[in-house]
């Protein structure tokens, strides 16, 4: 391709939905996590699942159904809403509003 350009990037190792901070103020539209009372982190319910030795496949399955059964916005609108906001994944997909 006889290229000069070189391209560097930030992601994840794996798949670039779980992260552990969210000091990064220009991250924030990007973040999105629950308001859901009484919520575990679904890094922290992952992490346990792959502890006791979870498949992939059950991995999955925990991630599916955390996020479907957590109410989900982005950090700035959980910010907004002045409530506890559970920072899990980053993603595209449209949030519903946060009350």
């Amino acid at each position: 391709m006889k290229s000069t350009m070189l391209l560097i990037a930030r992601t994840d190792s794996e798949s670039g939905k779980l992260i552990s901070s969210n000091v990064d103020i220009t991250d924030h539209e990007f973040i999105v996590g629950t308001i859901t009372k009484g919520s575990r982190p679904l890094a922290q319910v992952l992490a346990e699942a792959e502890a006791k030795g979870a498949t992939g496949a059950e991995v999955d399955r925990l991630e599916r159904e955390w996020t479907e059964s957590h109410e989900m916005c982005t950090f700035n609108q959980g910010k907004l809403s002045r409530t506890l906001f559970l920072f899990a994944l980053t993603s595209s997909r449209s949030c519903r509003e946060c009350h």
